[in-house]
């Protein structure tokens, strides 16, 4: 039986993923990503965080395929796994006020995987989308991880001008 110190744990260990993603601590954040979050997600059947949570383990695994040599076929496999677990709950399409909250964090995280695969085009138009719904969303740290990674694809990409204002709209 799971009582009230193992919800307020599970909620804990993903504001902690949440807050390591946000400020660039992706090896802590890899590390809570290898714990087993099981329990989580059947503790929160049927609400938004076990798909919060998804998005956030995947731009994780993505972080580390483009940090590190090791641990590249688990990063794959837990950020292919986040990707189809997000568009699931996108299906399911958790509204707000009117507006999907998770399409910024689908759109990012496919452009993240579509950049991984050196699809580009794909990924320029899905970071844009990202960028643009997390603004009308007012999630305003994802509205900053969007333009910040937006920004980061747009450098890679030789677009110094255009990056670098991405990169100003993140703070």
């Amino acid at each position: 039986n799971e009582g009230p110190d193992d919800t307020v744990s599970y909620q804990a260990r993903m504001l902690e993923l949440v807050v390591c993603v946000i400020f660039n601590q992706y090896n802590t954040a890899w590390d809570l990503t290898q714990k087993k979050l099981k329990e989580y997600e059947k503790n929160f059947a049927g609400l938004i965080f076990p798909y919060v949570c998804a998005f956030y383990r995947g731009m994780t695994a993505i972080t580390m395929l483009r940090q590190s040599s090791s641990n590249k076929k688990r990063a794959m496999k837990i950020a292919k796994t986040c990707l189809k677990k997000l568009k699931k709950g996108h299906n399911k399409c958790h509204r707000q006020e009117g507006k999907c909250i998770l399409c910024h964090q689908l759109q990012l995280l496919e452009a993240e995987w579509l950049a991984i695969h050196n699809k580009h085009d794909q990924a320029h138009e899905l970071h844009k989308l990202a960028c643009s719904n997390a603004a009308n969303t007012q999630v305003y740290h994802e509205y900053g991880l969007a333009c910040e990674r937006y920004g980061e694809f747009l450098l890679e990409q030789g677009n110094e001008e255009d990056g670098l204002e991405q990169l100003r709209q993140s703070y």
